[in-house]
């Protein structure tokens, strides 16, 4: 089963070129960058609550071969518990797919200055799920966190929230913002641990880890 390209050659440039010990994708959806980068890294975690693109990844994982891969299917949050979540069904976030457990925010990317939708009104006719969530702090990932890449859909403020040590731990981080509105929000939570810049209008990076242990 082919695995569909990321539309984010931005980031798919930087993620091809770092190797090391432990990637988690948070975000996963099909695999795009979890199972196409897995031999960059000796463990790949992809985290991935949408059970319909749970069983893809499941399929891609043992159709690549791809041992070094666990998937995790729960959506990373601020909290452990149960979350709603309103799917679209497509394969490939960056092809356009919006699968969200925020209830309430408004998707307005810079790349796209021509859009702007507000949540809850852009969940009408989309599929409502009962997903489980967890803090990503309290899942025992290996120590050499190599690269985080979240892409949540508007929930990155939560996972960040419920994974601050996980964040301080990493070497680097790609997080997906879309609402341009609060980029300097997330550029002042990230730069907490890492120096940040921009790899593409919607996509912050850090790297470096300036500070060691969890930041308040």
């Amino acid at each position: 089963m082919d695995i569909p390209p990321p539309y984010e050659p931005n980031v798919e440039s930087y993620v091809r070129t770092v190797r090391g010990g432990c990637f988690i994708d948070v975000g996963a959806n099909a695999g795009m960058y979890s199972i196409r980068f897995r031999k960059n890294f000796r463990h790949v975690f992809a985290v991935e609550p949408n059970p319909k693109m749970v069983e893809v990844l499941r399929t891609r994982r043992l159709t690549h071969l791809a041992k070094n891969v666990s998937i995790l299917p729960f959506a990373a949050s601020d909290r452990n518990g149960e979350a709603s979540m309103f799917v679209d069904g497509t394969i490939g976030r960056s092809a356009g797919s919006i699968d969200t457990i925020e209830p309430s925010f408004t998707y307005r990317p810079a790349s796209r200055p021509e859009v702007e939708i507000p949540f809850p009104i852009g969940n009408e006719g989309r599929e409502e799920i009962v997903v489980k969530t967890m803090r990503l702090d309290d899942y025992s990932f290996p120590p050499d966190i190599e690269l985080m890449k979240i892409d949540v859909e508007g929930a990155e403020f939560k996972v960040i929230d419920g994974a601050r040590e996980t964040v301080s731990n990493a070497r680097s981080i790609i997080v997906e913002v879309h609402d341009k509105e609060r980029k300097s929000y997330m550029e002042r939570i990230i730069d907490k641990w890492f120096r940040v810049r921009w790899l593409d209008p919607d996509h912050l990076l850090g790297r470096i880890r300036v500070t060691k242990g969890l930041q308040k």
